[in-house]
């Protein structure tokens, strides 16, 4: 990584001057590269500020939607492949340090590195410029987050609105195993509506293969209803 290209990558992108770099620099690490001095702890900061920050603009945005209808938008802006599109479409995914394995198998192009990086990168923002930022630089971003989201659906979101409605009981997620090495592991999830009704879901992380088997689950359930 050029470290003069990059900060001036992050400076643009952030749209103010920077004094440290040091949190941007974890926050573009893999664990494959750095085991000490990666982007676990700020994903898992990022990923809480991102779900206050959203929800403080889901709240002034939309003054008349009822609780349930802002949890859903906020699923639909924030899950997983929605925030591997932006940081992909961001061009985050050019600065990622992986490590030679992680790197062999393009791991800057996998949807669950690309959604971390993304969380660690708002968790440098916010330990950088405070909330209030964050707050500011999401609303001037949100037209990309409603244009992402319409690509993808949270089908968890999705099943768990119609089970409600149905007041029916809520599906439970069993992970079933984890294969292959620790840089690229397949998921394999079974959602348990009722004794008669288990799907199963795969994906390349615990996340991607609930939505999988949610997919599943949710499509059989909708064509059942259509058909009576």
């Amino acid at each position: 990584m050029n470290k003069m290209s990059f900060e001036v990558f992050i400076e643009k992108l952030v749209g103010e001057k920077i004094q440290e770099y040091r949190n941007f620099y974890i926050a573009f690490t893999h664990p494959s590269f750095d085991k000490k001095d990666n982007y676990e702890r700020l994903e898992f900061l990022g990923d809480a500020v991102l779900n206050v920050a959203i929800s403080h603009i889901l709240y002034f945005k939309y003054s008349k939607c009822s609780e349930g209808i802002l949890s859903k938008k906020r699923a639909s802006l924030i899950n997983g492949k929605v925030l591997a599109f932006i940081s992909k479409t961001m061009g985050l995914h050019k600065w990622i340090n992986l490590g030679k394995g992680e790197e062999k198998d393009l791991g800057n192009q996998k949807e669950s590195i690309l959604s971390n990086v993304f969380e660690a990168f708002i968790g440098a923002i916010y330990l950088t410029k405070g909330m209030d930022f964050v707050i500011k630089w999401l609303e001037d971003h949100f037209d990309l987050f409603e244009s992402s989201k319409e690509d993808f659906e949270d089908y968890k979101s999705l099943l768990q609105e119609l089970l409600h409605a149905k007041k029916s009981k809520l599906p439970e997620y069993v992970l079933e195993k984890e294969v292959g090495m620790a840089h690229k592991k397949t998921f394999y999830v079974k959602l348990i509506l009722s004794e008669n009704n288990i799907f199963e879901g795969i994906g390349n992380s615990k996340k991607s293969a609930e939505q999988d088997a949610a997919k599943k689950a949710y499509l059989f359930l909708m064509n059942r209803k259509k058909h009576g």
